[in-house]
């Protein structure tokens, strides 16, 4: 039964990442895969949840991507030179960042919203750790990879 849930969890992202195959690169669907695969395993899903969820968090990650790309230059602040900026242009950079961030919080509510149609509060906080220790999982596997090429390189 839950080769069944993978299987069909992975096609889901597989469909999703191949209508956006001009947007990433294979390592990003990669850890897209690594993702669906973590997150199946850690929320235990039934195939009624699987088929109800799925759909909910593709739209969410892609709404998420798109509101990146559009508030890019707002929300990084390494790529300003912030001394060299005048008060006009200081205060449009600080306006869009707290756009970006009013319009991630909609997105995160609207989301949290959808998943209440089809998880338990229980199922929902279990998401939001596993999504959480999902991204510390990743850190460590890229920390240890730059360890071992480090290691690498100083031979």
């Amino acid at each position: 039964m839950k080769k069944l849930i993978l299987i069909t969890c992975i096609a889901l992202v597989s469909l999703n990442i191949f209508a956006h195959r001009g947007y990433g690169q294979e390592s990003h669907e990669k850890i897209q895969k690594m993702k669906v695969a973590f997150l199946t395993e850690k929320l235990d899903l039934s195939v009624e949840e699987a088929q109800a969820f799925w759909p909910v968090y593709n739209n969410y990650e892609k709404r998420r991507r798109e509101l990146r790309e559009k508030y890019k230059p707002n929300y990084k602040d390494e790529d300003f030179d912030i001394e060299s900026l005048s008060d006009k242009e200081l205060e449009a950079f600080i306006d869009g960042k707290l756009e970006y961030e009013r319009a991630k919080l909609e997105l995160k509510t609207n989301y949290h919203e959808e998943l209440k149609r089809i998880f338990s509060n229980k199922k929902i906080a279990q998401l939001y750790s596993s999504e959480h220790a999902f991204k510390k999982y990743l850190f460590s596997e890229m920390k240890s990879r730059s360890e071992k090429c480090e290691g690498k390189k100083d031979k």
